[in-house]
């Protein structure tokens, strides 16, 4: 009798586990709102502010003309990139940083891939 209480409390415990791992899967990122444009080019504002303050880019990227940010890869999900303009440089006068659609920081590249 002992044992078939055991067997029967380890297959309740079992069963419990399965269902709150089951429900953890579905509870995955990539459900957050787009954020809107002018939210995008704030937030890459910092990121050149940051990356002058630690010696990555030139303080002439400070005065950078913006492109309003555009969505790509909508079909993997969505990014936002947007591209900015330095008149001031000759070599890699474009700069690309790309955030997540909900404003989340993925990386910065002279190349735009």
């Amino acid at each position: 009798m002992k044992t078939n209480y055991a067997k029967y409390v380890m297959v309740i415990l079992l069963a419990i586990f399965s269902w709150h791992y089951s429900m953890l899967s579905c509870a995955h990122e990539g459900h957050a709102e787009p954020l809107e444009k002018n939210k995008v080019v704030e937030k890459a504002n910092k990121v050149i502010s940051m990356a002058i303050e630690q010696n990555k880019l030139e303080p002439s990227w400070k005065e950078a003309k913006a492109d309003e940010p555009k969505l790509i890869d909508e079909d993997k999900g969505g990014q936002w990139v947007i591209k900015y303009t330095n008149s001031k440089i000759n070599k890699d006068n474009q700069l690309f940083i790309f955030f997540t659609l909900d404003g989340k920081y993925i990386a910065m590249n002279y190349t735009g891939k």
